[in-house]
């Protein structure tokens, strides 16, 4: 008899367990899907990301969507340096798929970020 109450003790604990995670995930995707989750997290699902223009560092200027091709973006910070086997691939992309464009978007000092993404430059 006890084992039989063990039993049933783990498994109504295993189902209320699986019905807090289902709520848990149901609640983190209605936050995410609700206006809220938009404002911090980003656009919603088939809606059109805005256009945007900027220069890079020798003033060429760059449009976000490009109408002529594939465009690679990618945002990073002044830790690029300490992964340069991403510097690397970007480069590789480049030279691989020269009509994707690879635009590496920072808000790091351009010096700094110019380290770490000069493989990406020369190729």
């Amino acid at each position: 008899m006890a084992v039989l109450q063990a039993l049933a003790f783990v498994a109504i604990g295993v189902v209320l367990l699986l019905i807090t995670l289902v709520a848990l995930f149901r609640i983190a995707a209605l936050r995410v899907e609700s206006s809220l989750g938009r404002t911090r997290d980003g656009l919603a699902r088939g809606d059109i990301a805005p256009a945007w223009r900027l220069s890079d560092r020798d003033g060429v200027p760059h449009q976000v969507p490009s109408s002529v091709g594939w465009q690679a973006l990618v945002f990073v910070n002044q830790w690029i340096v300490a992964f340069p086997s991403l510097a690397r691939e970007l480069g590789r992309i480049q030279l691989e798929f020269p009509d994707v464009e690879v635009l590496v978007v920072t808000k790091a000092d351009p010096d700094v970020a110019a380290i770490g993404l000069s493989e990406v430059v020369t190729g």
